[in-house]
């Protein structure tokens, strides 16, 4: 069984916001209406999000987000130089948001499911990634309480 999981994560917080799991053989720009509670000023994603009405040119801030999907290459030519441009600067953006996918796959050995059915494997992506959070601001919370353990005095020896 192939399954995709797509996750919501603001660039203010860099933390998982929300996430759908769903088959692999599903479409990333149907699920994507999913994603978004609507207060979005921007909206980050790959080239499989990109249709007709989820693109650059097509958004118009007044009515909703400003979709910041890269643009597609022509199929019978090459992209012109300032379109190339704005996607590597789209990727750059991307890739803090991909921070989380890193941690779910190295720290902890999330490549592949593991369990049949889609229940049990979104409950265990789930975790992971509410883990990757944890593992994400680590330091911030370590900054709050001054050490490691702040208890460790108590313990008797």
């Amino acid at each position: 069984m192939a399954a995709r999981g797509r996750c919501r994560i603001p660039l203010e917080t860099m933390l998982l916001h929300s996430l759908i799991f769903t088959p692999a053989k599903v479409p990333d720009n149907k699920v994507m209406d999913q994603l978004l509670h609507g207060e979005e000023e921007s909206v980050h994603g790959d080239k499989a999000h990109t249709c007709k009405r989820h693109n650059l040119l097509a958004s118009d801030p007044e009515k909703g987000p400003i979709w910041c999907m890269p643009f597609r290459k022509p199929a019978e030519g090459e992209l012109p130089e300032w379109k190339r441009a704005i996607n590597r600067c789209l990727s750059s953006l991307r890739a803090i948001g991909e921070f989380l996918f890193r941690v779910v796959k190295r720290q902890f050995n999330f490549r592949k499911v593991h369990y049949r059915g889609l229940f049990k494997n979104s409950q265990a992506l789930t975790t992971r990634f509410a883990l990757a959070s944890l593992y994400r601001v680590r330091r911030r919370l370590l900054a709050l309480t001054g050490s490691v353990c702040p208890w460790a005095d108590e313990w008797p020896r």
